[in-house]
């Protein structure tokens, strides 16, 4: 049968673009949209997919599993071959009907991570003094600009918001 390659090493902007004088990247959109149309393409038996290079988010990268499994229960094989294999790419290809790694590349996932970066202190050593309005406790978007610490509610929604990601990979 007929096999669709689709290349996903390369940057995947949220828009598309494309001009004579710089390289062209792939829009998510059409991706999902050239996803679609194969999978009701009677004559495409499977796609081959090349994960790495680039990193999508969270949002995108449930999107594109979503997309593959899509078509895995459409009856097209989903093959992925995995370049880079990071965490997320692992998640995306947990979708597909076989995953190829590299021998010689290793794999150790390293988990889920997130970052809290307070400004307050570099602020306040060049004399700038942030003022917000703060509405509620869990309203914690100032923080990183008036305080040098997370607060406890901050770590305990970044904490939610990093265990229902995991979760979902899960």
């Amino acid at each position: 049968g007929r096999w669709v390659e689709v290349d996903l090493t390369q940057r995947i902007a949220e828009r598309g673009t494309g001009s004579l004088l710089a390289p062209s990247s792939l829009s998510f959109r059409n991706l999902l949209l050239k996803l679609e149309a194969i999978g009701s393409d009677p004559s495409v038996d499977g796609v081959v997919a090349s994960l790495g290079g680039q990193e999508l988010g969270y949002a995108r990268a449930w999107e594109l599993r979503e997309r593959f499994a899509a078509l895995r229960e459409g009856g097209t094989r989903v093959a992925v071959f995995l370049e880079a294999p990071s965490f997320v790419n692992a998640y995306i290809a947990s979708s597909a009907s076989r995953v190829w790694l590299p021998p010689s590349q290793p794999y150790s996932p390293q988990g889920l991570t997130a970052t809290q970066t307070h400004y307050a202190e570099a602020l306040d050593s060049i004399g700038v003094e942030a003022e917000f309005i703060r509405i509620g406790a869990y309203k914690s978007a100032p923080e990183s600009y008036i305080q040098s610490r997370p607060s406890p509610e901050e770590v305990e929604q970044t904490t939610a918001y990093v265990d229902t990601l995991y979760d979902e990979v899960v």
